[in-house]
């Protein structure tokens, strides 16, 4: 069962952290496992990316490992127990999904975006916009979120976005200053992602693309 699985789980990490645990483990901080937590973030990514299965399932297990080892950290400082991120997580999906847990009706998987984003402003206790996005994040990335909630709220069209990158487009011909160029990189990507087309990912498969050519061209 995955709940005896789970349990186990936390016991293992418990036992790692003990004084007859594993000396390594005993020494980790919070600020130590943040670069591991991102490495294994961006395994797992690469991991569905190729489609592997069975290194899918590995990743997702680090990664399991690594939040509760995370969680349990801050049980150790008394903050809060691992117990209570899960009824944390289990109790925002509940209010997140009116539409399933409750009365609500939705008919689309864009009205349930809409009212996820929605639900997400009035819960999140940072009030603006640019305060709601993970500041860690890729800056690609971050335009792909930041153009999510926009669109969400109704407070962008793709019109509107067309006319600013083209607008930008014909300054950058004339001028190619620095500040122009940034422009034409973020209009670009949050005209990709008005599309739910992520720029971080799109790019990430060019520079795939042109390193094997060049690679390939340099073999003749």
């Amino acid at each position: 069962m995955p709940s005896e699985s789970f349990t186990q789980l936390i016991e293992i990490v418990k036992r790692l952290r003990s004084k007859e645990g594993c000396p390594w483990d005993r020494k980790q901080r919070v600020k130590d496992l943040k670069n591991y937590l991102l490495e294994e973030v961006y395994e797992l990514l690469d991991a569905l990316q190729n489609r592997n299965k069975e290194l899918i399932k590995e990743e997702l297990g680090d990664l399991f490992f690594l939040l509760v080892f995370l969680s349990y950290l801050f049980e150790e400082k008394s903050f809060f127990t691992v117990k209570e991120v899960l009824e944390e997580i289990i109790k925002k999906m509940i209010l997140r999904h009116p539409h399933v847990f409750s009365s609500q009706k939705v008919k689309t998987k864009e009205e349930v975006l809409n009212k996820w984003v929605k639900a997400k402003s009035k819960t999140k206790k940072r009030l603006t916009l640019w305060e709601r996005l993970p500041k860690s994040s890729p800056s690609l990335f971050s335009a792909y979120l930041f153009l999510k909630e926009l669109k969400a709220l109704r407070r962008v069209s793709k019109k509107e976005l067309e006319k600013n990158l083209l607008k930008t487009i014909s300054k950058f011909k004339h001028s190619q200053k620095k500040d122009l160029l940034i422009d034409l990189i973020f209009y670009s990507a949050l005209f990709l992602s008005y599309s739910q087309q992520n720029p971080e990912f799109l790019l990430k498969k060019k520079l795939k693309q042109k390193s094997l050519k060049l690679f390939y061209e340099g073999q003749d």
